[in-house]
């Protein structure tokens, strides 16, 4: 067997993982960072690897522990930060850094993670990128509020993600929807 496999195995041994994590060859610390069954010390070597892939692995493996989770939010990679931003374990004060990246895709990420809090959300609304707002619009721990508000944004696709989640908030249908097809932006 190769040890690409060994290590993608999750049968493998904690021992075995911890020593494959050492391989030479990046593509097998990558299966074992990405291997749900690794170990969190293990993982926590693999978030320094030299290469950007193993450290993806590592951000989106469950087992990585918070410590770990914290180094990789710092990556200079935007898409191991983005990857974090996606993991169910990341905390809430994570979320909220990750919240001001200055790539506004880890932004969009952080607004897509189901444990986002609603103070992260209200932030997010006012992103200058519309996706990030849509993105808000349709997370349902956005507070009604600031779905109120985005239901007024200038971006038409973020105008119907938010009247969409009032809806559902409600159960019952609010106002015509018709007007966000008549309606211009900005109102000259």
């Amino acid at each position: 067997m190769s040890d690409i496999r060994i290590a993608r195995d999750p049968d493998t041994s904690p021992d075995v993982l911890e020593q494959l994590a050492t391989h030479n060859r990046s593509s097998v610390r990558r299966s074992v960072a990405g291997n749900p069954t690794t170990p969190a010390p293990t993982l926590d070597a693999l978030v320094r690897d030299v290469s950007w892939r193993v450290r993806l692995a590592a951000a989106a493996n469950p087992n990585t522990s918070i410590a770990g989770l914290t180094t990789l939010a710092a990556d200079t990679s935007e898409a191991v930060r983005t990857r974090v931003a996606r993991n169910p374990n990341a905390p809430v004060a994570m979320l909220m850094t990750l919240g001001g990246d200055e790539r506004w895709q880890v932004r969009a990420r952080v607004a897509r993670n189901r444990n986002a809090p609603a103070a992260v959300l209200t932030v997010l609304a006012s992103d200058e990128k519309w996706y990030v707002r849509r993105t808000v619009a349709k997370h349902p721990n956005t507070p009604r509020k600031v779905l109120t508000a985005l239901a007024d944004d200038m971006h038409r696709d973020v105008r119907i993600a938010a009247l969409r989640a009032l809806t559902q908030h409600t159960r019952r249908p609010i106002g015509n929807i018709q007007i966000i097809r008549e309606r211009r932006w900005p109102p000259f």
